[in-house]
């Protein structure tokens, strides 16, 4: 059974994280920290069931007026991390997940990412 997760909010991009990397690395450690706790509650307040891999994830990106793919990967990687710590996935590994989708779209008054989580079976 497929399940969504929105996590509401400006994701950091790409740009940004690098920056903050350069700076030193607790600044990138922050924010990594930031997100992926986020993305833990949201996981618990949208009541969100741990999945029987494996999974396919797709992300539909609502951002505030920048379609920039390459800055969703940051962004995907904490949401990620926040699904295993949420113990919504086991691991974040390629047997676990075996594949993305990404689309994208404006909505500069409710920035957010929606992640469905599909489980496919095993041959797909």
């Amino acid at each position: 059974m497929n399940q969504v997760l929105v996590v509401r909010g400006v994701l950091p991009d790409f740009n940004n994280m690098i920056n903050d990397l350069n700076r030193h690395w607790k600044f990138y450690a922050s924010a990594k920290r930031q997100w992926t706790g986020v993305t833990v509650a949201e996981c618990l307040a949208q009541r969100l069931r741990p999945v029987t891999p494996p999974v396919v994830l797709d992300f539909v990106w609502f951002t505030n007026g920048r379609k920039d793919p390459d800055n969703v990967r940051v962004a995907s990687k904490m949401i990620i991390d926040g699904l295993v710590k949420a113990e919504i996935l086991p691991q974040d590994t390629q047997k676990i997940i075996k594949g993305f989708t990404d689309s994208f779209h404006i909505d500069k008054d409710d920035p957010r990412v929606e992640v469905t989580i599909r489980p496919i079976k095993e041959d797909d």
